[in-house]
């Protein structure tokens, strides 16, 4: 079944039922780190499933903004620095 296209309705309850489960999945840390890579390259791909069409129910929303969000707060999070301070015998350089 292929979950390409314009009209995701036929597939409602395999898209909802998947993000849903990787969302639950995703909540352990192990999982989360070991796949963190993939999930960011597939973040364009999930963004393609929120549609919604006026009047017509959307269940996969919710599961696909939770994944989404997940790896959106991992991403945003700041990569740790080390910092090296200068040998004493050498005196701070002046920022001004």
């Amino acid at each position: 079944m292929s979950l390409q296209g314009d009209d995701l309705r036929p597939c409602a309850k395999t898209i909802t039922s998947t993000s849903h489960l990787l969302g639950l999945v995703l909540q352990s840390q192990s999982f989360f780190d070991a796949c963190l890579e993939d999930n960011k390259d597939q973040i364009p791909a999930l963004i393609e499933f929120i549609k919604i069409n006026k009047g017509e129910p959307a269940p996969w929303i919710a599961s696909i903004l939770l994944v989404v969000e997940k790896v959106s707060l991992e991403l945003a999070q700041p990569k740790p620095v080390t910092f090296r301070s200068p040998p004493s015998d050498q005196e701070p350089e002046s920022i001004a």
